[in-house]
């Protein structure tokens, strides 16, 4: 009489008789079914594991990386003897496969390991703040229920791989194209003193020159005359928005130019929005809006239909021009 396979077991067909004419031990196979039984239950062993893991770790943390290990040791061990037994009985194990303690282990100990890691880095770097506590945990058996699959011959574990690695790429790509727009966007910030664009304008008889940084979010972007006159160059800046409501333009004792800061010595309004501001040696056509504060900057001698021109064409610099102005600016090496 032979004996039948646990429920959702099967033999794999006995191979042919080695050279010694030992015949080769059926090898143990389950089906999709049973597998996938068994990685559901390692998911749950891996939240039943955080809920029960997590409170005792937290607690140990009031008696230093000592009691800390010592609660992670204790949590593994315990995830590691669930393990075995969940190998045993759903497992490879249950459908007669040796090896049951050495999978247990590895089972527990590997996923133990990386949810203690990931749970680690998560609250370094603020991940997954807004989710609710439960979903939190639930992310603990994931890497249980990945283990599980990896231990299932053929297909189960042909699968747990593909989803395993397109998981890992998912949410390792972009996170490393984030970090490389923070570390280059903090590179900015330090050279130049924005993220913002320069802007760019046309008038009548000029040409556009190169935009200058100041360390601020304040950038000029000098506009020259075809003549070369240094008495009609215009100078079109950005700048942080400025709240009209809250401060006066009008009010201001003083007027930032290209030569720095000077006494204001005449101000009004040309329309909603655009005020005229002068000081001894320069005029200030500006537009306030709620992004942003734009104007242009000349001499007293440029006739203020001049810079009109200059300030209803100004805009941000395009994405291209940008990024090419960048690579000119920043310093080479850093």
């Amino acid at each position: 009489m032979h004996n039948r396979p646990p429920a959702g077991c099967h033999t794999a067909p006995v191979l042919p008789t080695s050279p010694a004419g030992v015949p080769a031990r059926p090898s143990p196979t389950a089906g999709p079914a049973r597998a996938l039984l068994h990685v559901l239950l390692a998911g749950l062993l891996g939240i039943l594991s955080a809920l029960v893991g997590a409170p005792v770790v937290i607690a140990s943390t009031f008696g230093g990386w000592t009691a800390v290990l010592v609660a992670l040791a204790v949590v593994t061990a315990v995830a590691c003897a669930l393990a075995v037994a969940l190998d045993r009985t759903a497992g490879p194990g249950g459908c007669g496969r040796p090896g049951s303690l050495s999978r247990g282990i590895a089972l527990g100990l590997v996923s133990s390991g990386a949810v203690a890691v990931l749970g680690y880095v998560a609250l370094q770097e603020d991940i997954g703040d807004g989710l609710p506590v439960m979903l939190r945990y639930a992310a603990a058996g994931l890497p249980f229920a990945a283990v599980a699959g990896l231990q299932w011959p053929g297909v189960v574990r042909i699968v747990t791989a593909v989803v395993l690695v397109g998981a890992t790429a998912a949410v390792a790509i972009p996170h490393s194209q984030h970090e490389a727009r923070e570390v280059h966007a903090e590179r900015v910030v330090t050279e130049v003193g924005t993220t913002e664009p320069p802007w760019v304008t046309e008038a009548d008889g000029y040409r556009l020159s190169a935009s200058q940084v100041t360390g601020t979010p304040l950038i000029w972007t000098r506009l020259e005359r075809a003549d070369l006159r240094p008495d009609a160059v215009l100078w079109l800046f950005r700048d942080d928005p400025v709240n009209t409501a809250a401060a006066d333009p009008c009010a201001a004792t003083s007027l930032w130019t290209p030569d720095g800061d000077q006494p204001m010595t005449s101000c009004g309004i040309v329309r909603d929005g655009v005020w005229l501001r002068a000081s001894a040696g320069w005029q200030e056509l500006a537009r306030y809006e709620a992004d942003v504060r734009v104007g242009v900057t000349a001499a007293p001698e440029v006739p203020v239909p001049v810079l009109e021109q200059a300030l209803a064409a100004a805009r941000p610099m395009t994405d291209d021009a940008y990024a090419v102005w960048l690579d000119e600016g920043l310093t080479p090496g850093r």
